[in-house]
C-alpha cells in the first residue's frame, strides 16, 4: 500500500530503509525535493541501482535540503510513468504524494489511479497557499480519513503532512508506515519470524559489496565519485 516518506533538512535515511520500501513497492519510484526556492522532481525510476544513484547524487549536493519520496503499490489504475508520485501543484510550487487508498474518489478512467484523480479534482485548482494552510489540510483530513496520508512540500522547503500521527517518526524522518521495515519470514524449524533473513544473499551483503557486485554485473551506472560518496555514509543517505 506504498510508502511515503518525508526526509527533513539534515537528517538520514538508512540505505536499508529504501531498499525495503523499493521491494515491497514495485510499480514506480519518486522524489522531490526544495532548493534555493524551486522544487526538483525525479520519478518513474524502475530500477533500484538507478533510483538510488540519482537519489544519492541529489542528497550529498543537498544535504540540508527537505525531501519527500514516494514508493508505489498500485492499487487503483496502471503502473505507467503518469501514476508515479510524486505530482506537482501549482505551478510546480507544491508537490504531494499519497499513502493509502482513495475509495471516494476513484477515477472513472481505468488507467488513472486514486491520487491522480484526487490531485486533478480536489487540488489543482487551489493556491499553494491555500494547500498549505492549515484550514486546508484540516479539510484534507477529515475528507481522506484516518487511513490515508497526504504529504506537501513547496517551493520555500516548508513541509505539511495530514494524518502524519498515523505514521512512524523515526531519527527526525516521518514514513507513513513500516514498509521501510523488512517484511519478516517464518522459519518453521523454530516457528517463529525471522526479519534478519528477508531478503536474498544478493541484498543482505554490506552495502560497499553490494555496490560492487551490482556494478560488476552491470546493472549500477559507472559512476565512480558518487558511489564513493554513497557508501562512505555508512548505509544511510
Amino acid at each position: 500500500m506504498c510508502l511515503l516518506i518525508i526526509q527533513p533538512p539534515s537528517t538520514r535515511i538508512p540505505e536499508n530503509h529504501l531498499r525495503n520500501g523499493w521491494k515491497a513497492n514495485p510499480d514506480g519510484t519518486g522524489y522531490a525535493y526544495a532548493v534555493n526556492g524551486k522544487l526538483v522532481v525525479r520519478k518513474a525510476f524502475r530500477t533500484y541501482a538507478h533510483f538510488a544513484l540519482a537519489y544519492s547524487r541529489d542528497y550529498i549536493a543537498h544535504p540540508k535540503a527537505p525531501f519527500l519520496i514516494h514508493f508505489r503499490f498500485s492499487t487503483h489504475g496502471g503502473t505507467g510513468a503518469e501514476n508515479v508520485h510524486p505530482f506537482l501543484l501549482c505551478g510546480g510550487n507544491v508537490v504531494f504524494a499519497h499513502n493509502g487508498m482513495l475509495f471516494s474518489h476513484e477515477s472513472p478512467i481505468p488507467t488513472e489511479s486514486d491520487t491522480r484523480f484526487f490531485a486533478r479534482t480536489v487540488l489543482a485548482h487551489r493556491a499553494a497557499d491555500q494547500i498549505m494552510g492549515k484550514p486546508f489540510q484540516g479539510f484534507l483530513a477529515h475528507l481522506i480519513g484516518g487511513g490515508n496520508k497526504l504529504a506537501f512540500l513547496d517551493a520555500t522547503g516548508d513541509i505539511s503532512i495530514v494524518n502524519s500521527e498515523y505514521g512512524v517518526w523515526q531519527e527526525g524522518v516521518w514514513y507513513s508506515n513500516t514498509g521501510y521495515l523488512a517484511p519478516p519470514v517464518f522459519d518453521y524449524s523454530r516457528g517463529t519470524h525471522d526479519s534478519e533473513h528477508s531478503y536474498s544473499d544478493l541484498d543482505l551483503l554490506p552495502e560497499d559489496d553490494w555496490v560492487r557486485h551490482n556494478r560488476k554485473s552491470g546493472n549500477w551506472p559507472d559512476d565512480d565519485r558518487v558511489v564513493a560518496d554513497w557508501a562512505n555514509t555508512s548505509g544511510a543517505f
